[in-house]
This record gives structure tokens, sequence and C-alpha cells, in this order.
């Protein structure tokens, strides 16, 4: 698995898709089901106080990150849990700087990477990925594109998609909790 962060609004834009809160009846419904989601597969959702959240910059820093795939998923998993579990604000430099001393690094190269997030090569590094995700056909998130068993390129869209994606790739789909199912 390769993460491999975009930018949302870009991508919804270049595909004329339009964020699901700006519909009243879709923006209702989006609130519960994410709940209701988050129950399925056992993962804490609590929305945040500021909905939609200002991601620019983690954005960049996951773009960052993309050569160190462990750091990258750890430091994905606490910008998760600051955003639908603590409400934390990603959007301000010093929360990000201490989700990325919780993932293992030093204050200096916390410092070091947070400073690169306004740099050329972040903001290039994002709207490669960006314009790579729509030139394959994504119009939201999250997308995920994978390789079948048998080697053909899909898309799937959703968070509620595993037990489509699973056998695709030729792994059985243990449900939600796996261990539980063992």
């Amino acid at each position: 698995m390769t993460l491999r962060p975009f930018f949302l609004g870009g991508v919804m834009n270049a595909a004329g898709n339009k964020p699901p809160l700006t519909v009243p009846a879709k923006g209702k419904y989006m609130i519960s089901d994410l709940q209701l989601c988050g129950d399925y597969f056992g993962v804490k959702i609590k929305m945040p106080s500021t909905f939609p959240v200002n991601t620019l910059s983690a954005q960049r820093l996951l773009s960052i990150l993309q050569n160190d795939q462990p750091k990258q998923i750890s430091l994905t998993q606490t910008l998760y849990s600051y955003i639908f579990d603590q409400d934390r604000d990603v959007s301000n430099p010093e929360v990000l700087e201490e989700a990325l001393r919780g993932c293992g690094y030093s204050e200096k190269d916390a410092k070091d990477l947070l400073q690169r997030t306004s740099s050329a090569e972040a903001k290039e590094a994002l709207k490669k990925t960006t314009e790579e995700a729509v030139a394959r056909g994504a119009f939201g998130a999250p997308t995920i594109f994978f390789k079948t068993a048998s080697g053909e390129e899909k898309m799937i869209f959703g968070s509620d998609r595993f037990q489509i994606l699973f056998p695709l790739l030729g792994v059985p789909w243990l449900g939600p909790s796996p261990k539980a199912s063992l």
C-alpha cells in the first residue's frame, strides 16, 4: 500500500464535483453516514467543530514524506486522530509539529519539515499527485487505485468498498474486524 495525498478541492473542481456539505440533504446525510461507517469499522469518528478542515499544510507535509511510507502512515494515523477524535486544528503549525514529534521526529527535524511545507518542492509534490489522481479518474476521496490479482488496473471510490476490493486483490475479506473473525 502506498499513500498518495492529493488536494481534494483540486480533484473535485477538476472533476466538476461538489463537496457533499454544499448540498444540504447530502451534507445532513453524510454526517450520520460517517458515524454509521465508523461504528461498523470500529473507527472513532467525532466531527470536528470546524468543518471542512483546512488540511493543505498537512497534505503538503504528507507529500514531503512520500518516500518514507512508515512515517507517512504513522503521521496519517496521528492526523486522523487529531481531526476526528481530538478536534485539533491541523492547520496550526504547532499542532503539526506536535504530531511530527509524536511520530518520532526530533524537534529540529519537525521544524525543518514544517518549514518545507511552504517550499516549491512541497507545493509541486502535492500538485503532481493531485494531477495524477485526476488523470486516473479520481473525483473525490477516498479514491483507491490498485492492480487486481490478475494485474488489471482498477479504481474504487469510498471507504465502504473493502468487501469488493479484497477479492479483487486475491485476499479474503474477513469483515471490518479481521481479528474478531479469526
